[in-house]
């Protein structure tokens, strides 16, 4: 099933747009290579599957998040690469380059087309800018030969998406701007293909529009242009508002003003005041009364700009290696390396793939997978399902969630209960997590830890001992913490901050796995905080409030941002003019993600606030 999983999605996909093998294969690899992915024959290497996804409007992420060696050591070094060109330590970022060309670009065309696109963005920064938009035309040449002369594109991947709208962007800076527009036209129009999902959309429809109005901007526009203009820019506020995502949002909303403006049309203040209170948030120094010496700590988020352009495809896009993973079950469960070898394959092979010295074959880690109860955890994305039906369901489930819609999230979880298959275990955990979470409300919060502690498998206090976890045991993990927090027992929460810091020790490369990691950090600031421990809480705020600006996400940003003035008074401290300032941001982001209940929440907060002041 497992071979199946990707190819039966491709398949069906294709099938339902009607789209031949070539429209989704050209310039990736040959028909040949691509059929064999789709009966199952051939698994595929890691780029050439997620851009086949991303070109039929899938995310990528349906790929899965473990990887054996090689593949995992070849997307780590390019994760490496693109954070050197981030933070603009351009020196190491060309020799990490060259190190990465020799390594893995020969015989490799995707490989070779990441090289090449990196090596113009570090000539774009240095101000090489004919020299970067040669090698971007080179880049996206190599997948997308036809891009400056095709009428429309039929499909193309978030990656190339990237490639061909920073040569319109130089295009339009060396003056053409005709031709620039001409390819932005073709972006947008792909953009608003009801085909692909939003988690693909949202970054590329909004940066399209706002590069498009650099070029031709609302001052140039007569109105009929301009109330289509901001018809535009109001659908991709809508995406981005449905994904939480902050994507070119500054821009944005300065085109929508402007417009707005120009119009005639009375201003939106609601809007006025959300920019205002996000640009502070995102560039300048807010400061709270602290324990240190001089009693104030600063939270310098410093953020500007926009989302460098190739960086959403690796934010968020989460990759373990598989060798670790099938380790540390081995020790949780006390299976012996022998006893995991047994029918598969010579303990010595089984020593070498948990030493990362061999990367396994697909189906031998399949098979070690199986023997530890986590058979289908190649492809989970929550669940593991084939039928691209089910993941759909899931999604909406989770919005019934985020809407308190009990209802229709009852009548989706029947429907997944038919359609998911109930002999893998990865399965029977989320069905059973979510008929506890619909239908076992009465059950108080003690009974409803211990069931989920059941589900999961292992005592919780053995989480300690690993670093990886599937989708489903986080969820599990984290309903049995907020279970206890609501009866006020912290007696295990080091272990909930022990896997906290199993990403704070990741670094940089933290971001990976946001939302992961938002979801962590802002239930370890409320644990702590409702433990007493406000010092501690506000630190983990600040590193949630940091990681969402970076990744351009606001799934926890507003919780986070409530949280520092909420310890500070329950610490007893005097309220400060930027206690008031947070709960105000916090605020204008619940509005931004439509949570009325938070924005209640925080508007009695700033209320009472001022009352005291």
């Amino acid at each position: 099933m497992e071979n199946n999983y990707i190819g039966n999605i491709i398949f069906y996909e294709r099938s339902r747009r009607n789209l031949a093998v070539a429209d989704v294969c050209r310039g990736l690899c040959d028909r040949s290579v691509y059929s064999r992915i789709e009966n199952g024959s051939y698994k595929g290497e890691i780029h050439l599957i997620i851009a086949v996804l991303q070109r039929l409007g899938i995310s990528g992420s349906k790929v899965g998040r473990y990887l054996c060696r090689d593949e995992y050591d070849e997307m780590d070094f390019r994760f490496e690469i693109l954070e050197y060109i981030k933070s603009y330590q351009l020196d190491e970022a060309k020799d990490a380059l060259a190190e990465y060309s020799d390594r893995y670009c020969k015989g490799s065309i995707l490989n070779t087309q990441f090289a090449e696109y990196m090596e113009a963005r570090i000539n774009e920064i240095n101000g090489n800018l004919e020299r970067a938009l040669d090698l971007y035309k080179k880049a996206a040449a190599y997948t997308v030969a036809d891009y400056s002369t095709c009428s429309s594109f039929v499909c193309i991947s978030v990656y190339e998406y990237f490639m061909i709208a920073n040569v319109a962007r130089l295009t339009a800076r060396f003056g053409n701007s005709k031709k620039a527009l001409s390819l932005y036209g073709k972006l947008l129009s792909y953009c608003k293909n009801p085909d692909n999902e939003k988690w693909n959309t949202t970054c590329m429809y909004a940066k399209t529009i706002c590069e498009m109005m650099e070029i031709k901007t609302p001052q140039m526009m007569g109105n009929y242009e301009r109330q289509k203009w901001l018809e535009e820019c109001d659908a991709a506020l809508r995406i981005l508002r449905d994904t939480s995502r902050l994507h070119f949002l500054c821009p944005l909303l300065k085109n929508k003003k402007s417009l707005t403006e120009l119009l005639g049309m009375a201003p939106d203040k609601q809007w006025d005041d959300f920019l205002m209170h996000y640009e502070r948030l995102r560039k300048c120094s807010l400061s709270i009364p602290s324990d240190r010496s001089d009693g104030i700590t600063r939270y310098k988020f410093g953020i500007s700009g926009e989302l460098l352009e190739w960086y959403p495809y690796y934010i968020d896009c989460a990759f373990y290696p598989v060798e670790k993973l099938i380790d540390e079950r081995r020790r949780l469960h006390g299976v012996t390396i022998e006893e995991l070898a047994d029918g598969i394959c010579t303990s010595e092979t089984v020593s070498r793939i948990i030493n990362r010295r061999v990367s396994p074959k697909y189906s031998t880690v399949a098979a070690l997978l199986d023997k530890l109860g986590l058979k289908g955890v190649l492809r989970q994305q929550v669940i593991v399902s084939e039928d691209l039906e089910a993941h759909k369901l899931w999604s909406a489930l989770a919005r019934c969630e985020d809407m308190n819609d009990s209802v229709t999230a009852k009548e989706i979880y029947e429907k997944m209960n038919n359609i998911l298959d109930c002999s893998l275990k990865i399965n029977r955990m989320v069905l059973e997590y979510q008929r506890i979470k619909l239908f076992e409300h009465s059950i108080d919060s003690r009974q409803l830890a211990h069931k989920y502690e059941t589900i999961l498998g292992v005592p919780i206090k053995n989480i300690m001992k690993c670093t990886y976890f599937t989708d489903i045991e986080i969820m599990l993990i984290n309903q049995y913490f907020n279970c206890l927090d609501r009866i006020s027992d912290y007696s295990m929460l080091e272990a909930y901050e022990k896997l906290c810091m199993t990403y704070v020790k990741m670094g940089k490369k933290n971001k990976v796995f946001a939302s992961e990691y938002e979801g962590i950090l802002v239930r370890c600031a409320n644990y702590a905080g409702n433990a007493g421990n406000f010092k501690k809480s506000n630190e983990y705020a600040d590193m949630g409030i940091m990681l969402e600006l970076e990744c351009e996400r606001m799934h926890a940003l507003s919780t986070m941002l409530y949280c520092i003035p909420w310890n500070n008074q329950h610490a007893g401290k005097s309220i400060t003019d930027e206690d008031i300032e947070f709960c105000e941001c916090a605020y204008q982001i619940a509005f931004y993600i439509r949570n009325n209940k938070r924005m209640e929440l925080y508007k009695n907060m700033i209320q009472n606030m001022k009352a005291k002041r």
